[in-house]
């Protein structure tokens, strides 16, 4: 449906929505997506069961993610810590030790990597394709943003230097005035409670085809239980949307605090103690 409609998914979707089938060779589950792939993936990754390990075919995938302008870091929302080490192999018993970087495209993700586009409709007034319009399917032309503002447009962080410490020395400063000060109330000025709401669902709002399409989304609780016997199909439509951005940010998730009372949506593997960090060339916080 949605590729007569001319809508595309990223490349690692595809992957994503292949994990959890089944297939005979692991390396089938990059090969065999390829089909829906644009032409310059299939220039850069192309079949060759001959000459190839499962490692092979799965860091192709991120040489390709690395070569595109900015360095695009997206794939590492793909893969999983494990304590375990990964490991795959060809029907021929050739084995494969995956890196912690690199993902395991022949096991199944759960937990899916935060949105980084915004599919936003030409007509702001339509929220994607209302599959009950019995007039045909719709003009579905939208504008495709990024969903969250680069890292490294946040503030001009220095590399090194006491200029690194200077600006180090601020946001504790942030951290301990807001604590003080704000006390029930997030550094937004909004209530925690409204920023927990927001957090839940990373601030999206979904369309009809369970695509993030604009930013302001909050969790409403009240309308969220009501039953779906009493709401209008609008509502009821409204109601899924909703529900599509929570399972999609909680599953796996745990909601936890910074060092500096920032709200955050973290794997639910994480422990007290652990580090945010913000890479060069990705979009969201690691």
């Amino acid at each position: 449906m949605q590729r007569i409609q001319g809508i595309l998914r990223s490349f690692l979707d595809s992957l994503r929505m292949f994990r959890h089938t089944e297939c005979f060779d692991p390396r089938d589950k990059v090969y065999a997506p390829l089909c829906l792939a644009p032409e310059d993936i299939r220039r850069n990754i192309t079949p060759d069961y001959a000459n190839t390990t499962v490692l092979d075919v799965y860091t192709n995938v991120i040489r390709y993610c690395l070569s595109q302008p900015g360095h695009n870091l997206d794939f590492l929302g793909y893969a999983m810590y494990q304590e375990e080490t990964q490991t795959v192999e060809t029907p021929k018993g050739i084995k494969s030790v995956l890196p912690s970087w690199v993902s395991k495209f022949s096991a199944r993700l759960d937990i899916v990597p935060i949105p980084k586009l915004l599919h936003v409709p030409e007509d702001l007034g339509r929220k994607g394709l209302k599959f009950y319009d019995t007039r045909g399917i719709p003009s579905n032309k939208e504008a495709i943003i990024a969903a969250y503002r680069s890292l490294n447009e946040l503030y001009p962080v220095p590399n090194t230097g006491p200029e690194l410490e200077a600006v180090l020395a601020v946001s504790r400063e942030k951290g301990r005035k807001w604590a003080i000060e704000l006390k029930h109330k997030y550094f937004t000025g909004e209530s925690y409670s409204d920023a927990i709401r927001r957090t839940v669902i990373f601030n999206l709002v979904y369309d009809e085809l369970a695509r993030p399409s604009e930013r302001g989304g909050k969790i409403d609780n009240a309308f969220f239980r009501r039953p779906r016997a009493e709401l209008s199909l609008t509502e009821y439509r409204y109601q899924v949307d909703m529900n599509t951005a929570k399972v999609r940010a909680s599953t796996l998730r745990n909601l936890g605090s910074s060092e500096k009372h920032y709200l955050l949506m973290i794997p639910n593997t994480a422990v007290v103690g652990d580090m945010i960090w913000a890479l060069v060339g990705g979009q969201v916080l690691l």
